[in-house]
């Protein structure tokens, strides 16, 4: 097991050099007109609901990666990011195996990789309507825990892979100055 999470802190700072490197390539081939580094943190809560509508469960994540911003001037902006992902899949059962197998432990780690961008719409006053679109893919690390209390011992295994695409209208408040809130739908 040890060996497994060695192999997660291998991965974040690879991701931090391919993001890096990808932040390099784009600024010598394209115009950019900004460039912007550092830091983020993600937290997703959704529901999941299984074939035929049986059951659900909730997925909960954490994301914490390096990023980078791209300006292209005019408003239009790509974001390139990397890290690591701690998915939590909290109440999951499947029940359809020849036994009944609940995960009840701790987060699964994973490699997550997400691209982002900005384009400005339309701007009245203090408000700013751009459209948005981000793409988020984790790819986890298999764990394995042990099944036990039958005449053979055995072990389960997991991975947790999924992805989130989003795109709509972002529409924000500009009043503030440095601080904008937004609304993502």
């Amino acid at each position: 097991m040890r060996k497994r999470s060695g192999m997660v802190g291998r991965f974040i700072p690879l991701g931090i050099v391919l993001v890096l490197a990808a932040a390099h390539a784009l600024a010598a081939e394209s115009k950019i007109k900004t460039m912007a580094a550092g830091l983020g943190y993600d937290y997703f809560s959704r529901t999941v609901v299984w074939d035929g509508d049986a059951g659900s469960s909730r997925l909960q994540a954490s994301l914490v990666s390096a990023r980078t911003d791209f300006g292209f001037g005019k408003g239009l902006t790509l974001s390139l990011s990397a890290g690591l992902s701690l998915t939590d899949f909290e109440g999951l059962a499947f029940g359809t195996l020849p036994i009944s197998l609940a995960y009840d432990a701790s987060p699964l780690k994973g490699l997550v990789l997400g691209a982002e961008f900005e384009a400005p719409l339309l701007k009245s006053g203090d408000f700013e309507i751009k459209a948005a679109g981000r793409f988020v893919s984790s790819f986890g690390m298999s764990k394995t825990w042990p099944i036990e209390g039958f005449a053979v011992e055995g072990e389960a295994k997991g991975r947790s892979n999924w992805m989130e695409a989003s795109a709509g209208p972002r529409v924000a408040f500009l009043f503030f100055g440095a601080f904008v809130p937004y609304i993502l739908k």
